[in-house]
């Protein structure tokens, strides 16, 4: 029956079009998922390796500002923070201690330098470049980019179920006709838009996987590292609750069938 089903669906034009959509929408989803995973690596990228220790590392500009042991142990449970330790430069007449907040990546010393800001604690960043600025920069504009790409592409996802259910309305009444159960025409119509969701999901993952693993690192020079845990939830997100809608929305004509 479902083979029959996925025939039926490929024979169609207008769902092969949908297939097509799909395959556009999921690898725009995916990359949208790791766009901070694929900026962050690029930036990382450009900085001087020699440098990477100390662009991670933060030091209290206030040089009045002397913390107990139990201060320097409460800051290290603040999340990303890694070490915190006292360094002494000798100066000429003198001997200066510098207090040296170590993170656990350059990335999150911005929000690091937040945290101790509203404690009333400046610090100052050890190393920072024209690349660190920019990616900073970048960032901000970054998380709405992934919210936007991945709500437009539900959105899309749900207008494309609402459609296909409505191309298919005259198939359920004759369906009906034929001495289906209204239960068996909605698993009917679930089995469709799943079949054609599935295909362009698989295709579209092929397709991103590609790209992902190969032709930007090559590129770009870099290696990366798919958030599977984040991708997995997302695209099982943006698949089941248009479904669900479309689903309650388009078939609630198959309960005024009547014979």
């Amino acid at each position: 029956m479902i083979n029959l089903q996925i025939k039926s669906i490929l024979k169609n034009k207008i769902n092969l079009l949908y297939i097509i959509l799909f395959i556009i929408v999921f690898i725009i989803i995916n990359l949208a998922i790791n766009l901070p995973e694929i900026i962050y690596k690029y930036y990382d990228s450009k900085i001087p390796e020699e440098y990477k220790e100390q662009a991670r590392t933060l030091y209290i500009a206030d040089g009045n500002i002397e913390l107990t042991n139990e201060d320097m142990e409460n800051l290290k449970k603040i999340e990303h923070i890694q070490d915190v330790k006292i360094k002494t430069l000798g100066m000429q007449d003198y001997e200066l201690k510098l207090t040296n907040i170590v993170v656990d990546d350059w990335k999150n010393c911005s929000k690091i330098q937040n945290i101790l800001d509203n404690q009333g604690i400046l610090t100052g960043r050890e190393y920072e470049d024209d690349w660190i600025k920019g990616y900073e920069k970048i960032n901000i504009f970054m998380n709405l980019v992934v919210y936007m790409s991945i709500i437009i592409g539900t959105f899309t996802i749900l207008i494309s179920y609402i459609n296909i259910l409505k191309n298919e309305k005259e198939n359920h009444k004759l369906l009906y006709i034929l001495g289906y159960s209204k239960s068996k025409i909605r698993y009917i119509v679930c089995t469709q838009i799943l079949a054609i969701t599935i295909i362009g999901f698989f295709i579209g993952i092929i397709i991103f996987d590609i790209i992902f693993q190969y032709v930007i690192p090559n590129i770009l020079n870099i290696e990366l590292e798919q958030d599977m845990y984040k991708s997995i939830i997302i695209n099982i997100l943006v698949t089941i609750i248009p479904l669900f809608i479309a689903t309650g929305k388009s078939t609630s004509h198959i309960k005024d069938f009547k014979m």
